[in-house]
């Protein structure tokens, strides 16, 4: 009886091992892209709430989004993606509204490649 549980739980347990071993190089990639759009999130978070005392591209959005998220990582500067590497933050006006773009280089630290992460936002006139 014994023989037989240890055969099924190795034939059951190698197969799942191996498979989760596999994936297991793909998931922190998968993770980190989570976690970076988590921060852009935030980003827009704290952009959305910033004070309407003056408009939003004259605003320091990495300050703004300090204030209300204090335990995010800054790099050079910049909000940091998963990886380490500044989160661009392009804040272009459009009418009364305003565009936010978020970029993140990705895995491999270089803007402008396949594996960048971006995010796009319009922020509505907040009465400036």
């Amino acid at each position: 009886m014994k023989t037989k549980a240890i055969i099924v739980i190795a034939v059951l347990v190698v197969p799942i091992t191996g498979f989760l071993l596999f994936l297991g190089a793909k998931v922190p990639v998968q993770v980190k892209k989570m976690q970076t759009r988590d921060r852009m999130g935030q980003i827009y978070v704290a952009l959305s709430r910033t004070p309407a005392t003056k408009p939003l591209d004259e605003c320091d959005s990495v300050a703004e989004t300090l204030k209300l998220f204090p335990a995010l990582a800054v790099t050079h500067g910049q909000i940091a993606d998963a990886w380490g590497n500044p989160i661009r933050i392009e804040i272009k006006r459009v009418g009364k509204d305003f565009q936010v773009h978020l970029i993140s280089a990705g895995v491999d630290g270089l803007l402008g490649t396949s594996d960048d992460i971006t995010q796009q936002y319009l922020l509505t006139d907040q009465k400036w």
